[in-house]
């Protein structure tokens, strides 16, 4: 097996110092132009409400006490989902 030839860095990578090209277009290097990526906080409804849906699941097999139990958590967990995510939603700026 012969060894692989040494490949150069691309043309248009080249002496550009690390940057992309986006200065020559008057674009700027694209940090601090005042785009933030929106994160949401940290929750436990999701995996709340993973467990009460497969409680909710499993109910039907164990009995209407069970999925009923599931459900109306599921429903109590959505609601409480819905309204942190319009609070969060009204707290955006514009």
């Amino acid at each position: 097996m012969s060894p692989e030839p040494e490949r150069s860095a691309p043309a248009a990578a080249a002496g550009t110092g690390g940057h992309d090209g986006h200065d020559a277009h008057g674009h700027g290097d694209g940090h601090g132009d005042g785009h933030d990526i929106h994160m949401p906080p940290n929750s436990w409804i999701p995996i709340v409400l993973a467990l009460t849906l497969t409680a909710t699941m499993i109910g039907f097999t164990v009995g209407p006490w069970m999925w009923i139990t599931g459900l109306v958590l599921s429903t109590a967990g959505l609601g409480v989902w819905y309204k942190a995510a319009r609070t969060e939603f009204e707290e955006l700026p514009d």
